[in-house]
């Protein structure tokens, strides 16, 4: 565990450092033609090593690069920044958080899978005043609205069933919940990335316990991409 928080702490630091010098990746470079719509100049895809994309047959290149493939496909302007970062936690998130709500840019938040695995973090999933990273998400949300960010919200994906890590499916689910009504509460849009798993071959889209193939980040990537075209304020401020 003092591992394991150190090594977070590096990350933390490297994102930190990456961010100060707008040295992002992103997946394909958006075409020019004047009739393409636009999405903001920056979509961010925050999250942990599954939005980072562990699993994938190319490592590293998770839901993000697909998405803004359907994007691009479907005649969208604009990039995915890839801001997935293995291991981490919403707390982790927090010391950069001010970077992010300064740019004009779409927010996707999809965390929780480590803190829901970390009893500090998340003592009741069912009581957001006992679970740390259901406040916390409550609180990026909050900044992002206030900042003129636009935030979307994600469910915590299952894990395989029978793998070592079922026994968090439960908690997971009560931990949706809370999600969800902070996303109502707030009046944001949120992927059901956990009911997509679940309704588009569940286990079969894993690549070990929790992290998927590419065939089930590629669901998560189509849950996001409607979630943000049935978004009517998605549409309205992004598009022509």
């Amino acid at each position: 565990m003092g591992i394991q928080k150190f090594l977070n702490g590096i990350r933390i630091s490297l994102l930190i450092f990456v961010l100060s010098s707008c040295n992002h990746s992103s997946s394909p470079t958006a075409p020019t033609e004047a009739n393409l719509k636009t999405f903001p100049p920056q979509i961010f895809a925050i999250g942990d090593s599954i939005t980072w994309g562990k699993g994938a047959s190319v490592e590293g290149e998770g839901y993000p690069a697909m998405l803004e493939q359907k994007m691009l496909t479907a005649g969208y302007s604009g990039q995915v920044f890839n801001e997935g970062i293995p291991s981490a936690t919403t707390e982790d998130f927090l010391p950069a958080w001010n970077w992010y709500l300064q740019q004009d840019a779409i927010l996707l938040i999809m965390l929780g899978a480590n803190d829901i695995m970390s009893p500090e973090l998340c003592t009741d999933p069912r009581d957001q005043q006992n679970c740390q990273m259901l406040q916390n998400i409550r609180k990026m949300t909050t900044s992002a609205l206030n900042a003129g960010a636009l935030p979307v919200l994600a469910t915590v994906t299952p894990t395989r069933t029978g793998d070592m890590l079922d026994m968090y499916n439960l908690a997971i689910q009560d931990l949706n919940v809370q999600l969800k009504l902070i996303a109502a509460e707030l009046k944001v849009p949120i992927a059901d990335t956990h009911s997509a798993i679940l309704a588009n071959g569940g286990d079969l889209l894993f690549s070990d316990a929790h992290h998927f193939n590419d065939q089930g980040y590629d669901v998560i990537a189509s849950e996001f991409f409607t979630t943000l075209l049935k978004n009517p304020l998605m549409i309205e401020k992004f598009s022509d």
